[in-house]
């Protein structure tokens, strides 16, 4: 996948044109954008990662952008807000390690996630209440940024976040309608309650959960144009990438996109589900089912509970999660902030913000 590469390109080319500053002003970020759009789009064939300069541009000037970059071991962050892009240093890879490290660890911590959080995120961002689009560097990947903290209050209590494998070319997309929708559960030594939590996610949408044995690849790859998708499984790092463990076996990514296993809305209650081994995400489960048409993916960052996975999953259907994935999720995560729940920073909703009031001029 070529994203990271086109990152660090860059930020290596804008700094050659401003060594003296930090902060560079939009135009000179923006210029370099529109020149690596060229190289981003012939060096990656994967559909999640053709990106179109125009409408990455047009984009930027159109949403809220927050992208962490890891470029020479130095951490950047790009950011837009209804204009022109700025990049501004962070600090170093190696100085942030600790708290970096410290936040994976405990992200609900309030001392832990204000103290990285007034690194990371500008205060802006906290005063602002449309969707904030995120863009982290495969090195910062599984970074629960919905759990960093300003004032004590966490920045998913404040505004929806949804994830991007890529700067996005589009503001929002159309909320999709109902359709079928498939639920697998497969329990396991580590994940006893995956079936119990199928079949609660099946009685919400009204249908039927597929478990067990039953819960085949052909079940999954049958469900390749559903409007939802819901695997409760465990997922593993495989030859082929990140890969689902099924009731005949493992799946992979790589399986996942050759089958073009798309449905509009995936929602993977699975370890290791936004990650992958290749050091680019582009073998990850997420990767897999974007790349094949899915607008929305839900994955967890980290390894999560069993226990506390089906109170967020299905508190997120309850709250609209088919219509709104992005709005379901802000809002039980919100709610979660405020107990003792420790999984809820590890789930995030990776596409695009989905469009209010019918239209597409306006989120």
């Amino acid at each position: 996948m070529a994203f990271d590469d086109w990152q660090g390109r860059t930020v290596y080319d804008v700094l050659a044109t401003s060594r003296s500053s930090t902060v560079l002003d939009s135009s000179g970020a923006a210029n370099q954008l529109a020149r690596l759009g060229d190289w981003l789009r012939v060096a990656s064939p994967a559909a999640f990662a053709r990106a179109n300069r125009t409408s990455v541009l047009r984009t930027m000037h159109e949403i809220d952008l927050l992208a962490l970059i890891v470029a020479d071991g130095e951490v950047w962050r790009l950011t837009a807000s209804h204009g022109p892009p700025q990049l501004a240093r962070v600090a170093s890879l190696a100085e942030l390690q600790d708290p970096l490290e410290a936040f994976r660890t405990q992200p609900t911590h309030g001392k832990v996630a204000a103290g990285l959080g007034a690194l990371l995120v500008p205060e802006e961002a906290f005063l602002r209440r449309e969707t904030l689009h995120v863009v982290l560097d495969w090195k910062l990947g599984s970074l629960p940024l919905a759990a960093l903290r300003h004032g004590g209050v966490p920045l998913i209590a404040v505004r929806p976040i949804v994830h991007a494998l890529r700067l996005p070319e589009v503001r929002c997309v159309r909320a999709q309608p109902p359709g079928h929708a498939t639920v697998i559960g497969v329990s396991g030594p580590r994940i006893p309650n995956a079936v119990v939590e199928a079949d609660e996610v099946a009685a919400l949408l009204h249908t039927s959960s597929v478990t067990g044995a039953n819960a085949t690849k052909e079940a999954l790859f049958a469900a390749a144009n559903d409007a939802v998708l819901h695997v409760a499984a465990h997922a593993e790092l495989v030859l082929d990438g990140a890969g689902l463990v099924l009731g005949d076996g493992e799946v992979s990514a790589l399986e996942i996109s050759a089958r073009r296993v798309g449905p509009a809305l995936a929602v993977l209650s699975a370890c290791h589900a936004a990650v992958s081994d290749d050091g680019e995400l582009g073998g990850s489960l997420v990767a897999a089912f974007l790349g094949s048409g899915s607008q929305h993916v839900v994955a967890t960052l980290r390894p999560v509970s069993d226990a506390g996975v089906p109170h967020i999953t299905t508190q997120f259907y309850r709250e609209g999660g088919v219509a709104d994935p992005v709005r379901a999720l802000a809002t039980v995560q919100a709610k979660l902030a405020m107990t003792d729940n420790a999984d809820w920073p590890y789930f995030a909703v990776f596409g695009s913000a989905v469009c209010q009031g019918g239209t597409l001029d306006r989120e």
